[in-house]
């Protein structure tokens, strides 16, 4: 039976949690140039889909009107990514 205000053999200490938090920190740290070519793959991807979508609307677009369409980037910026190479 306990004595009443024993707390030994429940919970963790102080010094290993402070053990646990440096060996993440130190895991997090090795993981974040990974999640920084995750996040650059997925925008280059994402920005490659855009331009696939441009060509096939512009495909039918033109197959629709039985004319030439063109395809062209207009403006730069935020609002227009394509402007900015």
């Amino acid at each position: 039976m306990k004595r009443p205000g024993s707390f030994r053999g429940e919970g963790i200490t102080l010094l290993e949690l402070l053990a646990i938090v440096a060996v993440l920190a130190i895991l997090s740290r090795a993981a974040l140039p990974d999640f920084s070519d995750v996040l650059e793959n997925s925008l280059l991807a994402a920005v490659a889909n855009g331009v696939v979508r441009a060509l096939a609307l512009a495909r039918t677009e033109a197959l629709s009107r039985g004319e030439v369409v063109r395809l062209s980037v207009l403006g730069e910026g935020d609002a227009n990514p394509w402007g900015t190479g």
